[in-house]
């Protein structure tokens, strides 16, 4: 603080000492007064009334010294005064205030708190604010001070503030500035923001007042906060968009605007998908197709504003996958002139269609303008593929509809081999009994078994084809892996009977398929279910999916089977109901006939009854290519609540050495079709034939073929199928015994017995006495 600067100062002061000097009666004080008296022109005072006049002006000038605080120079900062945060190129304002006669000031500022300072300005003039750009100097310890040019008077902040590097302007990121919101639907977009904030940031989502009414936010009302934090800011939020039906043609728009404090603003536009003009469209039946198969494709039209008696357009297709069957007219121009179209080899279809003026379609029609049949081709895919089709370049009535291009996909599954009806990956004679029940009218056939089942290539399935797939299963026919070309070039002199097929022809490579091995299971107890590989040679690592409901089953656990002994075996429960399933080994299998990957274990919970899907799918690795089936849990009301069993039975050699070895069941219920194959000692037995059981006195067919030496394969099937809850005998085999006698063994179960436990499945000829004795065989199945 400073007195005023004026000669009163200097005399105020000089009183004031002599004052006191006077006062206290102190000769070296007062002689200094005396002294200080005398720069203003004042001797010492005589006489002795003019001394005391004197003694009192001197009081009083000391009183009025005591009062010129009030009359002082002051400076006050008043921002920053601490707890600010200005950022680096920021610009700010100092501001302070000042009293008395105050001159330019200068302004300072410090980041550690005051020890050490640094100029912000050297010299500005008093006016109470200065606009300072902030410094790349940042502190949390940070000081202003203002002062006259000579440092008297002068003021600090209060307290600390704090200079920060500031960060690059946070954004919006959204997944698409345009969303087709179509009318009566919802469509989405996303948000998220481009860096981290310091603290909560709320956006607002608003549609602006200008916009189609009919595009709106869901959930309303409007506008919508989404709240981002520190630690979901890069994580996308979901708008939700509804158009309302109208009754116009016009596709509004809107503008959706994206707003928050301190960010960009950003809209996005929505634009109504109306669906109230016309439009063209691709409806296929079915969305699948497999090889041979006829995929029937319709172009329809709806809504149409004008009379049409004429159009054109382009049919687009893989024509490495189909070939043009034919074009048929559609349910809205049966009646037309003419429909008709060019293909080029590309798989380009120019269709065009030309009417009467009496036959041209009405307005707001709907229905088919033209059919289309395409063939899937024969061995052009490996495993499922999706394939687009398109239509475009609409010409005539036509013109301007939408959507142009209209596109859609089919699925191609490629087809089993011929005969293969009921598509395990084997021929067997429950494929016999199935071509049966199509040609009878019993089973109605779907996807692909119009074609499996009709091995001779006429387009028809008959009693001939059920005859020819048993013949193939006994190894009497070969049948070719699919039909390709016209129908009918295939004729039945195509299937040469042949005596014998050897063993490696029989079982020779075929396309991998991986399913579940259908399963019974009963409240309580722990059911194993494999999962089957077709032709698993080569395999050394593999993945795949399986999905269960947890509600019915538990898991419990996964064992390796034969195929699988040697590989590291996963099997991870990821949720409730999906399960992922890996293995990998050094050595690849060798094995090529069909057999388990792996065996799933499950509890299955109390009350569990009827039929349960157990489904597998996004095979990996070795299997990616690998064709997929479902396998099928069945509760206790389908089935015996007790396991079943297969055995040889006592064997009966007659005088003339020939054996009659009976194939007994425990159970026959509800069989239809079965097939087994046994293996007997060639050097010391050869084989007659088979005779029929008591059970199977009625099937359709019973028959057996040696394979080759050694090995028997034996089929049967019926309509009927047995129904009587009773043991007894399926078959029996005939051999001639040369007197030494053999060991005789089942080897293979499939179809309705495929799950039966082989019991007593060895049968030993005694040598000397030529008796039978029975032999415990383990389990062919490791599920049970």
């Amino acid at each position: 603080m400073k007195y005023p600067k004026t000669n009163l100062k200097e005399i105020l002061l000089h009183l004031f000492v002599a004052a006191i000097s006077f006062l206290g009666r102190k000769k070296d004080q007062f002689l200094s007064s005396k002294i200080l008296f005398n720069k203003f022109m004042c001797t010492f005072v005589q006489p002795q009334p003019i001394r005391w006049i004197c003694r009192l002006l001197t009081i009083t000038l000391f009183i009025f010294t005591t009062a010129l605080p009030i009359f002082a120079q002051t400076i006050t900062v008043l921002t920053p005064n601490g707890g600010e945060i200005w950022g680096v190129g920021s610009a700010q304002e100092i501001t302070w205030t000042s009293t008395g006669t105050v001159g330019k000031v200068k302004i300072e500022y410090s980041t550690d708190n005051g020890s050490s300072w640094k100029n912000v300005k050297a010299s500005a003039d008093n006016t109470g604010s200065y606009l300072w750009t902030i410094p790349d100097d940042p502190s949390t310890n940070c000081l202003v001070k203002v002062s006259e040019k000579d440092g008297d008077p002068s003021d600090t902040s209060d307290a600390a503030f704090s200079i920060i590097t500031i960060i690059e302007q946070l954004k919006f990121v959204t997944d698409k500035k345009i969303v087709t919101v179509p009318e009566g639907g919802t469509d989405t977009f996303k948000v998220k923001l481009s860096g981290e904030p310091l603290s909560s940031v709320i956006v607002t989502i608003r549609i602006a007042d200008n916009g189609d009414p009919d595009i709106m936010l869901i959930p309303d009302p409007d506008p919508l906060e989404l709240t981002f934090t520190p630690d979901n800011w890069n994580k996308f939020q979901t708008v939700t968009l509804f158009a309302a039906e109208d009754d116009d043609v016009i596709n509004g728009v809107a503008i959706i605007q994206i707003r928050a404090p301190e960010f960009e603003d950003v809209d996005i536009t929505a634009m109504e998908q109306d669906n109230d003009f016309a439009d063209i469209s691709l409806k296929l039946n079915p969305h699948t197709g497999t090889t041979g198969n006829i995929i029937k494709i319709s172009i329809e039209i709806s809504n149409n504003t004008i009379p049409i008696s004429s159009f054109s357009l382009n049919f687009i297709y893989d024509s490495t996958l189909f070939s043009l069957k034919s074009i048929k007219k559609g349910s809205l121009t049966s009646d037309w002139i003419t429909i008709g179209g060019v293909e080029d080899p590309s798989g380009t279809i120019t269709i065009d269609g030309v009417a009467d003026a009496w036959q041209a379609i009405h307005e707001d029609s709907q229905g088919a303008l033209i059919r289309i049949w395409l063939k899937v081709r024969c061995d052009s895919f490996t495993a499922k593929t999706k394939s687009e089709i398109k239509i475009e370049n609409y010409l005539g009535g036509i013109a301007g509809f939408s959507p142009e291009p209209c596109t859609d996909n089919i699925t191609l599954v490629p087809c089993s081999r011929l005969g293969d009806v009921n598509s395990d990956g084997n021929v067997t004679p429950g494929d016999a009994q199935s071509t049966l029940e199509i040609y009878l009218g019993k089973r109605a056939p779907k996807f692909c078994q119009k074609t499996t089942s009709d091995p001779n290539g006429d387009e028809s399935t008959t009693p001939g084809d059920a005859q020819d797939i048993f013949d193939c299963y006994l190894g009497k026919k070969e049948l070719p892996e699919c039909l390709d070309g016209a129908p009918g070039t295939l004729s039945s002199a195509s299937f040469s009977p042949i005596k014998r097929i050897g063993y490696k022809r029989r079982h020779r490579p075929i396309k991998p398929k991986l399913y579940p091995l259908n399963t019974i299971g009963y409240s309580g107890k722990t059911v194993k279910i494999p999962i089957i590989i077709t032709n698993p040679e080569g395999i050394n690592s593999f993945s795949f999916e399986v999905n269960y409901l947890p509600e019915l089953l538990e898991y419990v656990g996964i064992e390796r089977s034969q195929l699988t002994a040697d590989f590291d075996l996963r099997g991870i429960e990821e949720i409730k109901g999906l399960i992922r399933v890996e293995g990998e080994s050094e050595k690849p299998i060798k094995y090529n006939k069909y057999a388990s990957l792996a065996i799933m274990e499950f509890r299955v919970k109390q009350g569990v009854n009827g039929r349960l899907p157990i489904i597998v799918y996004n095979p990996g690795k070795d299997l990616f290519n690998v064709e997929i089936d479902d396998g099928t849990f069945f509760g206790l009301e389908y089935f015996d609540e007790h396991e079943r069993f297969l055995s040889l039975g006592q064997a009966r050699i007659r005088p003339d050495r020939t054996l009659r070895i009976p194939v007994k069941v425990s159970s026959a219920f509800n069989i239809k079709s079965f097939g087994l194959e046994l293996k007997y000692p060639s050097d010391k037995m050869s084989f007659v034939g088979i005779k029929r059981g008591e059970l199977t006195k009625d099937f359709t067919a019973v028959e057996g073929n040696e394979l080759e030496l050694g090995l028997v394969r034996v089929g049967a099937y019926s309509m009927s199928g047995i129904q009587e809850r009773k043991p007894g005998t399926l078959v029996e085999l005939v051999f001639l015994v040369d007197g030494t006698g053999g060991k005789l063994e089942i080897v293979e179960l499939v179809d309705d017995i495929q799950d039966f436990i082989i019991q007593d499945g060895r049968i030993r000829l005694n040598e000397k006495r030529d008796r039978v004795k029975k032999l415990w065989f383990p389990k062919l199945y490791d599920h049970r």
